[in-house]
């Protein structure tokens, strides 16, 4: 009987501090996705801050490249034909872009682990890419 009423208050103490507690709402926390375009698989982040987790860049030749936070928190991209591949970093939101030139001529921005901070990488129509800077 002793051990029945244990249980009974164990219960109802967990039942109350559930209770206390915020719900986390579904569409704020992160989850894991896969591509919904086609032409290569990978899982990375999204909802939340990820939104749909995929950052797609047209080409003028029709071809994409498609930009995620990969399940290490790094920026992953691939093109429509070619593989994954890292820009590495530590990110906590989806990649989002700025025009300059022309369609090969752009910057890659991402929330940085803080939270706060944008992080940039320039890549040129050349195909070179820079180093991570803080957007000032």
């Amino acid at each position: 009987m002793h051990k029945t009423r244990t249980a009974l208050a164990t219960l109802a103490l967990l039942g109350a501090t559930a209770l206390g507690a915020a719900p986390a709402h579904a569409g704020d926390l992160p989850q894991i996705c896969t591509s919904k375009h086609g032409f290569d698989n990978g899982s990375f982040y999204c909802g939340g801050a990820y939104g749909d987790g995929e950052s797609l860049w047209p080409l003028n030749s029709g071809d994409w490249v498609d930009f995620v936070i990969g399940l290490d928190h790094a920026v992953w991209f691939r093109t429509t034909h070619s593989g994954w591949n890292s820009l590495g970093g530590y990110f906590t939101g989806k990649v989002t872009f700025t025009k300059k030139l022309n369609d090969l001529n752009f910057t890659i921005n991402a929330l940085g682990s803080d939270g706060v901070t944008t992080w940039s990488r320039d890549r040129t129509h050349k195909g070179f890419v820079t180093d991570w800077y803080v957007k000032g």
